[in-house]
């Protein structure tokens, strides 16, 4: 009996014990990729808003602006993401699958959910008072106060939104491509709908609060003509600088809003596509539970993480005064010498500390494009209040021929003007020296203007009032008021006796 050979056995492509090491070690080397892209998103994104809230809570000055302070909470709810939604995440890409418990994972989720709304609620406050700041003609109708109250508003109602995510009847599972929690099959169908409808309202009214913007810019640019009269440029040139000043923010939170929704968009579609279609009323009518691949999963999640980090970047792009301040702040320097004792204000009830780049006692002459410009403390330019008077004949004799002078400048003996802090008295430092008023012919706007006349000591002191303290003191040295009851008042007495004397001869 011949033997017959023994049966040929196949294996399938992939089955091999060298395949299966391939496949482990490629999928090895995957997790750490996406671990080594997770931690430096994470510190990136982490720092980034530390430094952004630390910034403008640290400045006194950044903290007077109300867009600023809704920073301040972007910047809070980025934090909240990056910890309790990006370092879970990154913690489960390391571990390869899900070690912690049904607690975590449904806080993990919550934090999602109350983040990806609030901070949507966010921009839309930011919208609201870019438009009535603009379109209101200068009247402040979203005060601190309110805007205060909007976020507590906003805040009450995300939370109200997120929280179904701490209770049993929301299946909340963990999802192995997209390395977070969220809310799974068999949730209710309303819920997801009313989210929805939610999210749509908050478009349309950014969308409308932007279009009036544009619309006010559009008419304000083809109503605005240069003035007909020159001493009218300073203030045109102001209000010109301010409005783009203004639309320069206008357009930051347009851009946070084109980012809020090209990063973090599709994955709340992604997710409101799944909670509908494996709903509890569409699986009960014999309906599949649908999967989605897992590339689109990872590659969702990761642009949704990209946000934080984009906004602040945003930020710093387009308000040069918080980048310098962080930057002061983060290498422990100043980008101004201030003499000792300048920290503190004069003021005992002061609240806070100057800031380190202004005060509000500090008129700074710049070279700008316009000519010189004095840079009050609010950041405002306007042209210098004295203009020197040319030697021509025509413009001396256009000239009218009187004499005034600011309330903080004096002359010495020279003739030479010096101008003088007028909340610090205590700058003059010699007393004895004599002060008068300047006699030179200056061009001063009427709010500076005090108008000097040689008519009687009475006048001058009078004008000597509106004179820092120092000065009238000086001015009263050299023009003495008579005394009430003094030799006046015994001269006045002996004429009288006189008069009475011949009456009675």
């Amino acid at each position: 009996m011949s033997s017959s050979p023994p049966p040929i056995l196949y294996v399938d492509y992939g089955d091999t014990i060298a395949d299966v090491a391939m496949r482990e070690a490629t999928s090895t080397s995957l997790t750490t990729t996406t671990s080594i892209l997770l931690t430096v998103l994470l510190l990136l994104t982490f720092f980034s808003n530390l430094f952004l809230v630390a910034t403008i809570t640290a400045s006194c000055k950044l903290r007077a602006n109300l867009l600023y302070l809704i920073f301040i909470q972007l910047g809070i709810l980025n934090l909240i993401e990056s910890i309790f939604v990006m370092f879970v995440s990154l913690l489960y890409v390391a571990n390869n699958n899900w070690v912690f418990g049904d607690v975590v994972c449904r806080i993990n989720a919550t934090a999602q959910d109350f983040v990806f709304l609030q901070s949507f609620f966010t921009i839309m406050l930011m919208a609201v008072e870019r438009a009535l700041g603009l379109t209101t003609s200068g009247r402040l109708l979203l005060t601190r106060r309110y805007a205060i109250c909007l976020s507590l508003l906003f805040t009450a109602i995300s939370f109200c939104f997120a929280s179904p995510a701490l209770f049993k009847g929301f299946n909340v599972q963990p999802f192995p491509y997209r390395y977070i929690c969220a809310i799974g099959s068999n949730a209710p169908l309303p819920y997801a709908i009313v989210q929805m409808i939610v999210y749509g309202g908050g478009i349309f009214v950014i969308t409308m609060c932007f279009c009036a913007i544009m619309r006010y810019k559009r008419f304000t640019t083809d109503s605005r003509t240069l003035p007909a009269k020159p001493q009218d440029y300073g203030a045109f040139i102001m209000e010109s600088r301010a409005l783009e000043d203004y639309m320069t923010m206008t357009r930051l939170i347009i851009f946070i809003f084109i980012a809020y929704i090209l990063l973090q968009g599709p994955y709340l579609v992604l997710n409101f596509f799944v909670q509908i279609r494996n709903s509890e009323q569409l699986l009960a009518a014999n309906a599949n539970v649908i999967e989605v691949s897992q590339d689109l999963d990872t590659l969702l999640t990761f642009l949704m993480m990209f946000y934080p980090f984009t906004v602040t970047v945003l930020i710093f792009c387009f308000c040069r005064d918080i980048w310098l301040k962080m930057v002061n702040l983060l290498f422990c320097r100043r980008s101004t010498g201030v003499p000792y004792g300048s920290w503190m204000r004069e003021g005992k009830g002061s609240n806070c500390l100057e800031d380190s780049t202004s005060s509000d006692r500090v008129l700074t002459l710049v070279a700008t494009t316009e000519g010189l410009q004095i840079r009050d403390p609010n950041g405002q330019y306007r042209p210098p209040p004295i203009q020197p008077l040319y030697s021509d004949p025509v413009a001396r004799e256009s000239t009218p021929n009187v004499d005034f002078c600011l309330p903080n400048q004096v002359s010495d003996d020279n003739n030479s003007v010096k101008t003088h802090n007028l909340s610090n008295p205590r700058i003059l430092k010699n007393p004895r020296r004599n002060i008068q008023i300047s006699q030179t012919r200056t061009i001063i706007p009427n709010e500076f203007k005090i108008k000097l006349d040689s008519t009687s000591g009475s006048d001058i002191s009078n004008k000597a009032s509106k004179i820092p303290l120092s000065n009238r003191q000086k001015l009263q040295r050299r023009k003495r008021k008579p005394r009430v009851g003094g030799t006046v008042g015994k001269k006045a007495n002996v004429a009288t006796n006189v008069a009475k004397k011949k009456n009675s001869k």
